[in-house]
């Protein structure tokens, strides 16, 4: 039998496993109590916290443009961060690298509307391509995961 104090209700159960789901974030104290079949029975109690879950956030696009000059060219990216739920995350620190035509490394931080933009150094190459790809995002109370991403990385091609 566990007992869980401040959380209710009791869970019990019978085997070598009982499970308690905690609904609220806090610090409890957790009893558990075995009894064998000869009425025999000894206790352990453990304080568990249990904190606010992180929030799942990942990369749901990355648009990509050129400008061109006469002399010059360079890319832009637009990175979209979006939680499990489908909906922008403002406050994204986002880590990046340019590659290709440009090389650096790059961060910025999301607005309200779930975005950040980047854009490369000019370079005279008037052809050429341009690789963005992010290399971390993060934000207190979330977690970043790159697995769920729909792009990493994106490419535009100067000609």
């Amino acid at each position: 039998k566990l007992t869980v104090d401040g959380d209710s209700p009791t869970d019990t159960g019978s085997g070598a496993t009982v499970n308690h789901v905690y609904s609220t974030p806090g610090s409890y104290t957790a009893t558990l109590r075995v009894v064998d079949n000869g009425g025999m029975s000894a206790a352990a109690s453990a304080t568990v916290t249990v904190g606010t879950p992180l929030v799942a956030m990942s990369v749901n696009d990355i648009a990509m443009s050129r400008t061109l000059t006469s002399t010059r060219s360079r890319a832009t990216a637009v990175v979209k961060v979006l939680n499990s739920a489908g909906q922008p995350v403002s406050g994204v620190s986002v880590s990046a690298r340019w590659s290709g035509a440009t090389s650096a490394t790059v961060s910025g931080t999301t607005g309200t509307a779930g975005t950040v933009t980047f854009s490369s150094a000019q370079t005279t190459a008037r052809t050429g391509s341009f690789t963005f790809t992010v290399t971390a995002a993060s934000k207190t109370g979330h977690s970043y995961v790159p697995a769920s991403n729909v792009e990493t990385s994106d490419s535009i091609t100067v000609r």
